[in-house]
């Protein structure tokens, strides 16, 4: 088989030596006959620039990132005014001054950025982990009277509170970051 495949490519070989001059040579293209079958099948768009297609599903997104903000608009409005500090009392007693200070700091940090009035589809990956984040806290809050290594909730429940932490101040640079570039953008107008 393979001397049969080793004769067909030599045949080849040779057909491309003979015909070396016929590849070599150019053919001369009439340009303008060439536009014309093209010029039939272009469509020319209008003069205003170009036109995004959004497609049949735009309206589902909308739809649907007006529900996450509700849902979160929801969620930050029914967190309760509560501290969950009290509860713990009773189960970590040494956690006790640590959480309400960790409290304490995620409530001013709240209340610098102004997160209840900001917008958050704007900023939704750090409102979607912040969500989710607070969602696994209630649930450990919830199962405490059955959580019995003290040791490990004392480690989670400070994972949590600076994760929290580390959150929102990720949240404050992104503000930054977009203040900074509307500033610019401002400036860049004004030239």
């Amino acid at each position: 088989m393979s001397d049969k495949k080793n004769k067909h490519h030599l045949d080849f070989e040779q057909y491309v030596r003979e015909q070396r001059q016929a590849f070599n040579r150019l053919e001369q293209v009439d340009e303008t006959a060439l536009w014309q079958q093209i010029q039939p099948a272009v469509q020319t768009g209008s003069a205003k620039g170009w036109m995004i297609e959004l497609g049949t599903y735009w309206k589902w997104s909308i739809a649907a990132s007006i529900a996450v903000l509700l849902v979160s608009v929801f969620y930050l409005g029914q967190r309760s005014a509560k501290h969950p500090v009290a509860k713990l009392a009773d189960y970590a007693p040494t956690l006790k001054q640590e959480a309400e200070s960790y409290q304490q700091r995620i409530t001013q940090k709240e209340t610098t950025l102004q997160v209840s009035q900001l917008n958050q589809a704007a900023y939704q990956d750090v409102f979607d982990e912040l969500a989710i984040l607070d969602s696994m806290h209630q649930e450990m809050l919830q199962e405490l009277p059955a959580f019995s290594d003290q040791q490990r909730l004392i480690q989670n429940l400070k994972k949590y509170y600076e994760r929290k932490l580390f959150l929102l101040e990720k949240l404050s640079r992104e503000i930054e970051k977009q203040k900074k570039q509307d500033y610019e953008a401002e400036q860049s107008t004004l030239l």
